[in-house]
């Protein structure tokens, strides 16, 4: 008997953008958060929420004496040449609308008076000619694959335990939207493969990775058989549209938990600076205009050479996936290092992969739901009193780790 993965993209995804955009509205983040998106990311959540695709089959709605256009007016803003301006102001002015007017998802009515309001410079002919063609020509992709069942004995639960940390700050959910952005099913799993692979351990000769590793990387997104390598390089080429909105979500977080009273640390590390929470070490983001160097360099150096050390893609030209899942992983690795052990000592994420990378489970796959046993002894005793065990949703599935 087999089951099926399901479809992240489908007809529902403005809805679901349009949601995800809401809730970073209602927290008074989205402008914010916007401003951190690469202008490939803008392109591809503005077409997704206001492009002609978005708006098949929406029927117009308006709330009791207020129309769509009128809604729209205090948005109006004189003509800019700078695009991601302009898209970042019309992704905000379509959010607010819909709000005020209760809509669930955009219609034609709502584009035409953000285009009259708030008119789009043209893009460059590259740029228009890949928002233009890119959605149609994976539509092929859009289908369930049906799977072989999942029931095995891994060698390291770490990478499960990762995701209870991730899906608290929103990181998750903005995952699976921007994989269902990029309109491609089968880069959620690839990216459950390669966010295990960043804490699982190292390839041989920076590329041969040991028949347990792959085993347990294919667990991690529910999978009997693992991803195909190309899928995880087809990741690392979407990553600069892809990962900067889900950086922002992580970077947004952990700046909110900072302690103001401390200062923030920077380091050079693989040739960058790193923006660092000096209090468990958590790395925050890789910075371009990050200038101040502070103590403590290099425990951070240790962490992030260790995170380098195990490539997630066999191509990652430009390393953007590379370096950015080594932020994500050590978050991750920091705040699970706090909850453990912050009472008895100082932390840090080289504590949690250390002292948990090889902590064995046994992984089983039901319909949806990857259920996660870790065997019984001290360590899953720890992880049960700091509460870092129980039920995640993620973008593949749900995950029980008990």
């Amino acid at each position: 008997m087999s089951d099926s993965v399901a479809d992240p993209t489908g007809p529902d995804l403005p809805r679901e953008l349009v949601e995800l955009l809401s809730e970073w509205h209602s927290r008074g983040q989205l402008a914010h958060l916007l401003e951190l998106f690469t202008e490939p990311a803008l392109e591809e959540w503005h077409h997704a929420l206001l492009g002609q695709d978005a708006l098949r089959d929406r029927e117009p709605r308006e709330a009791s004496g207020l129309t769509v256009r009128d809604a729209v007016v205090p948005h109006a803003a004189p003509p800019t040449a700078h695009r991601p301006s302009a898209l970042r102001r019309r992704i905000v002015a379509a959010i607010e609308v819909m709000t005020r007017l209760r809509l669930s998802a955009p219609h034609a009515p709502l584009v035409a008076a953000i285009d009259h309001a708030l008119p789009l410079p043209a893009a460059a002919e590259h740029d228009a000619i890949r928002c233009g063609s890119r959605l149609p020509a994976s539509r092929a992709h859009h289908r369930s694959e049906p799977i072989a069942e999942l029931d095995r004995s891994i060698d390291s639960a770490l990478p499960f335990l990762l995701l209870r940390p991730l899906h608290r700050v929103g990181f998750l959910d903005t995952v699976e939207v921007g994989c269902r952005v990029a309109d491609h099913a089968k880069l959620v799993l690839a990216f459950a493969t390669a966010l295990a692979y960043k804490v699982l351990p190292a390839p041989e000769r920076g590329w041969r990775r040991a028949p347990g590793i792959v085993a347990a990387a294919a667990a991690v997104a529910g999978l009997a058989d693992p991803v195909d390598e190309k899928a995880i390089v087809a990741l690392a080429e979407a990553a600069t549209t892809l990962m900067s909105p889900c950086m922002a979500v992580l970077a947004r977080s952990l700046a909110a938990g900072h302690d103001a009273a401390r200062p923030w640390l920077v380091v050079a590390s693989e040739g960058e600076p790193l923006l660092v929470d000096p209090e468990g070490l958590f790395p925050v983001c890789w910075g371009r205009e990050l200038v101040t160097i502070v103590a403590l360099g290099e425990d951070v150096e240790v962490v992030m050479t260790e995170l380098a050390a195990r490539p997630v893609a066999l191509s990652d030209r430009g390393g953007v996936l590379d370096r950015n899942l080594a932020v994500v992983a050590g978050a991750a690795l920091a705040a699970l290092a706090q909850a453990l052990w912050r009472d008895r000592e100082p932390t840090s994420p080289i504590l949690a992969l250390r002292r948990l990378g090889d902590l064995p489970a046994h992984v089983r796959r039901r319909g949806r739901t990857i259920e996660v046993r870790l065997p019984v002894g001290p360590r899953r005793a720890d992880l049960e009193r700091s509460r870092c065990l129980g039920d995640v949703p993620t973008p593949w599935g749900r995950v029980i780790v008990s």
